[in-house]
C-alpha cells in the first residue's frame, strides 16, 4: 500500500515527466518528426497523458470487522477513475485543515 501524498511535490513530479517527454521526442530525427502522422501524434498523446483522479462516490465501500477491538482496521475503498499515482505527490497549494460544511447551504442539499 502506498501512502497519500508521500512521494514529494506534484509540480517536480510534473517538471521531471515533462522532461521525460521532451527526451522521448528529441530521441527522434528531426526528419521523422516532420513525417509523423496524425496516428504517431495521438500514441505519444495517449502514451504520456495523465487524467487527475476522481473519486467514484457512489461505489465508496466499508470493510468492517466482525468484531471490534483495538487491533482490527476498517477499511474505507475508494474507488478512483484516472491516474491514482498523482495521488502520491502533494499539490502545490493545500490546506493542513479539514473543510467545513457550511450548515446553512448543508440544510439545502439535505446533509
Amino acid at each position: 500500500m502506498q501512502l497519500l501524498f508521500s512521494q514529494g511535490r506534484l509540480a517536480t513530479f510534473l517538471e521531471g515527466r515533462k522532461q521525460h517527454i521532451k527526451k522521448f521526442v528529441e530521441s527522434y530525427d528531426a526528419d521523422e518528426i516532420l513525417k509523423a502522422d496524425e496516428k504517431w501524434c495521438q500514441d505519444v498523446i495517449e502514451k504520456f497523458r495523465l487524467k487527475a483522479p476522481a473519486i467514484l462516490e457512489g461505489q465508496i465501500t466499508v470493510k468492517e470487522p466482525e468484531r471490534y477491538s483495538k487491533d482490527e482496521d476498517i477499511e474505507i475503498l475508494v474507488p478512483l477513475e484516472g491516474d491514482a499515482e498523482l495521488l502520491q505527490y502533494f499539490p502545490s497549494r493545500w490546506e493542513a485543515t479539514l473543510p467545513s460544511v457550511n450548515k446553512r447551504a448543508a440544510t439545502h442539499s439535505g446533509l
